[in-house]
């Protein structure tokens, strides 16, 4: 049987995606969508257990979370993307099904966009779009630490609005929206966001690298400073 939950999302979407099955609704039809049979709640598998529950899982079985645990949630991809940017390891592209989540420990899968384009990957290129940041799409393009940021923002967005900064529309209309658009003001599509953590929001999306937050450490500063001044 058809979860409930997508009988009442798909009849009240008019666009985007169901956040119950996955699929795509288009002027209010869904696309694509499969039999009841393929709807029914799925067992994790053996190896999937081991490895914890993705960050898209979890806004997709539970729901957005809430401000503290978005920041949270955030501050841990932020050290870990710290780390990464410390050493010698590249981290410039960040998405909800390649970051882990096991007994609170946030794990990162997919860190490049080299490698995000390996037919070995998860990553789809609807995924890859979502969450890239402007200058990466030149290919000309060299990534650095605020590369991550942006994609970061886009993380923060996710598990607060339950979507991506820019989510509707075909690939390139989407990748184009990173380019040239501002997305919505946090406080516009989710209630009760601090001024504050909207701004750093902001900032972490800016389409200039150089308006940016210059790393994952600089983010963590930000964030804590916030905090303090709550």
């Amino acid at each position: 049987m058809m979860d409930p939950r997508c009988k009442t999302a798909h009849a009240k979407l008019l666009a985007g995606v169901c956040p119950w099955c996955g699929r795509e609704i288009i002027k209010g039809n869904v696309v694509g969508l499969p039999d009841d049979n393929d709807l029914e709640p799925r067992e994790m598998e053996e190896e999937d257990q081991q490895q914890g529950q993705t960050l898209a899982d979890r806004i997709r079985s539970d729901g957005v979370l809430s401000i503290e645990e978005a920041v949270n949630v955030i501050e841990s991809i932020a050290h870990e993307v710290a780390r990464l940017q410390e050493g010698s390891t590249r981290c410039d592209w960040l998405s909800p099904s390649n970051i882990r989540i096991q007994h609170g420990r946030i794990t990162l899968g997919l860190t490049t966009f080299a490698a995000a384009d390996s037919h070995a990957v998860s990553a789809n290129a609807t995924e890859v779009a979502d969450y890239l940041a402007p200058e990466l799409v030149f290919h000309g393009a060299r990534a650095d630490p605020r590369t991550a940021v942006y994609s970061l923002g886009c993380v923060l967005h996710f598990v607060l609005v339950g979507r991506a900064p820019f989510a509707d529309g075909s690939i390139s209309e989407r990748l184009l929206k990173h380019q040239v658009e501002q997305p919505a003001p946090l406080e516009t599509v989710r209630e009760n966001v601090p001024a504050g953590l909207a701004t750093i929001c902001q900032r972490m999306l800016a389409k200039k690298p150089e308006d940016r937050f210059p790393s994952a450490e600089d983010v963590l500063l930000a964030i804590a400073s916030w905090r303090a001044g709550e």
